[in-house]
C-alpha cells in the first residue's frame, strides 16, 4: 500500500515555465518562446551558467515564486491525497533562494506539506522516509526513472519537455495522481483482504 507521495513543485504545481518566460521576458526586453525542451535556454541563446545566475537574481528581486495560481486541478488534486490520510512530502530542486518565497506560496494556497525538502537527490529522500511503499510526480524524466529504479511508483507529469520518454506512466493533473493512487490502494486493500497474500 502507497503510503507516502513525493510531490514536485515547478512543472507540476506551479507553472515555472510560463511564469519564468514572462520574468525573463520583461528581464531581458524581448519575446522569448514557451519552453519545448528541458534545456530551453539554449533557445533563448542563454548558457546554463548565465541562466541559472539570472534566475538567482531575479528569484530575489522580484519574488516569482510567492506568485501566480497553482496549476489547474492542483488543489482538488491536494485534498483528494490527503483524505487518503498519505503522507505528502514536497521535493523540490529549487535554488536555497526561493526557500522563503516557496514557504509563503504554499502556505497562501493552502498546500502544506508533511515535509519540505530543497534537492536534486529526490528518490533518495523519498526512500528514507516512506512508510510502506512511495509514489512520486515530476515532470523531469531523469527523475521519473531514478524514482522508478529504486521502487517507487512513479507518474511523469506530461509536459512537453518529456514527450521522448515512450514508456512512462503518465498524468495530466495533481487529480489524474490522486486518482491512480486511490485507484492502486484501493486494488491492493481488496486483494489483501481476500486472504490471498495472508501468509
Amino acid at each position: 500500500m502507497i503510503t507516502d507521495v513525493a510531490i514536485d513543485l515547478d512543472g507540476v504545481v506551479f507553472d515555472f515555465a510560463r511564469v519564468v518566460t514572462n520574468v525573463f521576458s520583461k528581464h531581458l526586453g524581448k519575446d522569448l518562446p514557451a519552453p519545448k525542451n528541458w534545456e530551453f535556454y539554449d533557445e533563448w541563446g542563454l548558457t546554463a551558467h548565465d541562466f541559472y545566475a539570472l534566475l538567482d537574481g531575479l528569484t530575489v528581486e522580484t519574488e516569482f515564486f510567492n506568485s501566480e495560481s497553482p496549476i489547474r486541478h492542483t488543489m482538488k488534486g491536494w485534498q483528494m491525497l490527503r483524505d487518503q490520510n498519505l503522507k505528502l512530502h514536497i521535493i523540490t530542486h529549487r535554488s536555497a533562494c526561493a526557500y522563503d518565497q516557496t514557504v509563503k506560496w504554499l502556505e497562501r494556497y493552502r498546500l502544506i506539506p508533511d515535509t519540505l525538502h530543497f534537492s536534486g537527490d529526490k528518490a533518495s529522500i523519498l526512500s528514507a522516509i516512506v512508510v510502506d511503499e512511495g509514489a512520486s510526480v515530476d515532470d523531469n524524466i531523469g527523475q521519473y526513472e531514478d524514482y522508478s529504479d529504486r521502487g517507487i511508483r512513479a507518474y511523469l507529469f506530461n509536459q512537453p519537455w518529456n514527450m521522448r520518454k515512450k514508456d512512462a506512466r503518465r498524468i495530466d493533473n495533481l487529480v489524474d495522481f490522486a486518482e491512480n493512487i486511490k485507484l492502486y490502494n484501493t486494488y491492493w486493500s481488496t486483494e489483501l483482504s481476500s486472504g490471498l497474500y495472508d501468509w
